[in-house]
């Protein structure tokens, strides 16, 4: 390949939404995790016991799947279907290469136990961006030259790759969006409102629990998470908090110094603190909060709960730190929620 870009011009079937839904769900869970020790509690408490393999044959009534399980395994025997997934799996940051192996586990289970798609097995093409935005470009190149049906979203800070997609109708679905391309391209469908969503649920818990008045906000200095942390800002503002008590601390995206600017975003006496980190940076954020003495409310992303950084700590000196999980909303949102670039 000459670096051009790969473009494809024809129509697209629309034919696998059910079977993406489902595969997301298994991404989802393997990216987004749950409180290890309440996860430990549960598993010992249940009653619940299986002599076999196969998840059909085990899967309990009252999931939010009944009506996609048959009743005893179906394996897909038909001509395959290519799906694509552009994911960052290595790097310095915001590897996330267990999105890619729930994905693979979730195409086995659907291929094997599900019937695939109407038949048809999935044929999974993985693609790992490496932190880069020409890796990511590559991998759009990649699904295009693949002649994939749609491609599964994991991380990817960059989006070059979504744009490749875009300009050849190449629908990208899922995962968690934190480019712009993600967000923006009217072809791309997420499930999730990415770290644009997360800081508002954060703005309006602490306005309407805690009653705020002074606020940090710790974040890297890149593109898409400073436009995340700036949304949390003029929330904050439109709430009545006055800009002068909103304290803004950029950090470098990739950085194993989290203690100088979480001191610094102590330093004004807030009320709450925004940590907006992920992947490594949560371990070394956690160890930052265990030299200084804060007292504020604290806000995580919920990739900070991986077992690996919690364990590494203590799940005990985590007691009360706040973390954004997506869940259903109980009744209408906030209206200010309404907030636009």
């Amino acid at each position: 390949m000459d670096g051009s870009t790969v473009k494809r011009s024809r129509s697209r079937p629309h034919r696998t939404l059910a079977a993406l839904a489902a595969l997301m769900m298994v991404a989802a869970a393997c990216s987004e995790k749950t409180d290890p020790e309440t996860s430990r509690d549960l598993a010992q408490d249940s009653e619940f016991e299986c002599d076999t393999d196969s998840i059909v044959e085990c899967a309990p009534d009252g999931t939010t799947l009944d009506d996609l399980i048959p009743d005893a395994p179906i394996v897909a025997d038909g001509e395959p279907i290519k799906i694509g997934m552009i994911n960052n799996e290595s790097g310095p940051a915001a590897a996330f290469p267990e999105l890619t192996l729930g994905t693979e586990a979730g195409v086995r289970w659907l291929n094997e136990e599900m019937g695939g798609v109407d038949g048809h097995p999935i044929d999974l093409i993985t693609c790992d961006v490496k932190f880069s935005a020409t890796g990511a470009q590559s991998c759009g190149q990649r699904m295009v030259e693949e002649d994939v049906l749609a491609v599964l979203g994991g991380i990817d800070l960059f989006g070059d790759g979504i744009q490749v997609l875009e300009d050849n109708g190449i629908p990208y679905i899922g995962g968690v969006p934190v480019s712009f391309t993600a967000v923006e391209s009217p072809t791309s469908f997420q499930f999730s409102g990415g770290s644009w969503g997360q800081n508002l649920g954060f703005v309006y818990h602490m306005v309407e629990e805690l009653d705020v008045e002074r606020v940090s906000i710790m974040y890297g200095d890149f593109g898409s998470v400073v436009d995340g942390a700036e949304w949390a800002r003029r929330s904050l503002i439109g709430q009545g908090i006055a800009p002068e008590n909103i304290n803004m601390v950029p950090m470098p995206i990739v950085t194993e110094d989290v203690l100088t600017p979480l001191t610094a975003a102590n330093q004004s006496d807030p009320d709450a603190i925004i940590v907006l980190v992920a992947d490594a940076g949560c371990g070394a954020a956690y160890q930052a909060m265990l030299e200084v003495e804060i007292t504020a409310q604290t806000y995580w992303s919920g990739g900070c709960l991986e077992p690996t950084f919690v364990d590494a700590v203590g799940g005990e000196n985590l007691e009360g730190y706040i973390y954004g999980i997506e869940n259903p909303l109980e009744g209408p949102p906030p209206p200010w929620t309404s907030t636009t670039r």
